[in-house]
């Protein structure tokens, strides 16, 4: 039998699971000057923040500690970045300079924050916010009518939809300049990128359709029609689903990442219309969150279903354009421990053998023991000079025998990946996937 080494598998009492904190999300109230926070394990409204200016846009970073809110209009009360300290839930800093501020975004480093100014006269640009000092250091000139902002899991490009030019500007964080221009549908305005940063989703409101974008290659691969003036687009930490809220037709579409088609359609309308803006999914991937903007709502879609669970009463004219639901727990992840080797080394093994991936997991230092924690653990064929990704879909990988995933003790984790014999003379990328949506990979080159 062709192994890497002997193995004794130790059976061990589970450990008690941390409790984990609720995500928040944060949905600005047009109409109401104010942003609810709503707790998303039980979907209530914890509490309200005034903010002025009718607020649109908003984004929470990546730690989860600060939340930005676009005030588009109101004078001068608006033309601003309202900035929220997540644990008081209070004002804590207003960037002004402004020019109908819409959608905005965080980097993943939480360095710096990208604000469309959609004025068509004195705006048609991003600035650039500093968070160490709350201040604009950039201002980028994109097209005409900027509306929604995306940046990349890497931090290197951030991508701006400009709806009076039927384009997506693409921005180099590191010089601030645009490197690209791509044109997609008519009057885009939400977009997101892809956990992997491989592909960008575009919703076009006046044709009706979602657009794909190679992200390497800076071109639309695919168009995916869908329910009518799509608005906001957001995609769960799988990568598996984009979900579009439809404003002209009260819908929400389900599109499948692999075929590029729509898999389901759920109707959110209520009295009046939906007019909804924006939408996120929360950070296991199990809800989708739709301010209803007329309706003075929040609607839930449970996505095993596909169907509204609840609806959650907030302020006057929610919109949300934007990453508004915060980060869930983050588990503290080591590994991969011996005999696999982590990315810059390529690992070499004997196809049709059975390997050991380990790996050790904390919650606010403590060990993590749920088998829920553990999602999937997936392969990809890649080129073995570049480990470009496009070669193959990611397939699930199979356990050897009944061994399947074993836990260790204290946090420790082994997942005994059965590989295939007809992967020998290919490179493949391997990757475990937890349930806080995080992503770890190793690479092999197979014999």
């Amino acid at each position: 039998m062709n192994r890497w080494f002997m193995m004794i598998t130790l059976s061990v009492l589970p450990l008690p699971t941390p409790v984990e904190a609720a995500p928040f999300a944060y949905i600005t109230n047009f109409f109401g000057d104010s942003v609810s926070v709503v707790d998303t394990t039980t979907n209530t409204v914890v509490t309200t923040i005034p903010v002025p200016g009718n607020p649109e846009g908003v984004a929470v970073n990546a730690a989860g500690t600060l939340v930005y809110v676009a005030n588009e209009f109101n004078g001068a009360s608006g033309n601003s970045v309202s900035v929220i300290d997540a644990s008081s839930n209070t004002v804590v800093a207003t960037v002004p300079g402004m020019h109908n501020p819409a959608g905005l975004a965080v980097n993943p480093a939480g360095t710096f924050v990208y604000v469309a100014n959609e004025d068509p006269v004195t705006g048609n640009s991003v600035s650039v916010i500093d968070t160490s000092t709350n201040t604009v250091v950039a201002t980028v000139p994109v097209g005409l009518g900027p509306a929604g902002v995306a940046v990349n899991p890497a931090g290197t490009v951030a991508y701006v939809t400009n709806s009076g030019a039927n384009t997506v500007s693409v921005i180099d964080t590191m010089s601030n300049t645009v490197m690209a221009t791509i044109s997609v549908g008519t009057s885009p305005v939400g977009v997101v990128v892809s956990p992997l940063g491989t592909f960008v989703y575009v919703a076009s409101q006046s044709t009706n359709s979602v657009s794909v974008i190679d992200a390497v290659s800076n071109s639309v691969v695919a168009t995916v029609p869908v329910g009518v003036n799509p608005v906001g687009v957001a995609i769960n930490p799988a990568g598996t689903f984009v979900y579009t809220i439809n404003e002209g037709s009260n819908s929400v579409s389900v599109i499948d990442t692999t075929t590029n088609n729509v898999v389901a359609t759920v109707p959110v309308a209520t009295s009046g219309g939906a007019g909804s803006c924006g939408l996120a999914v929360n950070p296991t991937g199990t809800s989708v969150y739709v301010p209803n903007f007329f309706g003075n709502i929040v609607s839930v879609i449970e996505t095993a279903t596909n169907t509204v669970i609840t609806t959650i009463p907030v302020g006057a004219g929610p919109t949300a354009l934007g990453l508004f639901i915060g980060p869930g727990p983050a588990y503290v992840f080591t590994g991969f421990s011996a005999p696999v080797n982590n990315p810059n080394v390529l690992n070499v093994a004997q196809a049709g053998s059975a390997i050991p991936v380990k790996w050790q997991l904390t919650l606010n230092g403590a060990p993590v023991s749920d088998p829920a924690s553990f999602v999937s653990l997936t392969s990809q064929q890649v080129n073995c000079s570049s480990l470009d990704t496009s070669l193959s879909s990611a397939v699930d990988e199979p356990a050897a025998g009944s061994s399947g995933l074993q836990y260790l003790g204290s946090g420790n984790w082994q997942f005994n990946w059965k590989t295939a014999k007809s992967y020998a003379t290919t490179c493949r990328v391997m990757m475990v996937t937890l349930k806080d949506g995080t992503k770890h990979v190793a690479n092999f080159q197979f014999k």
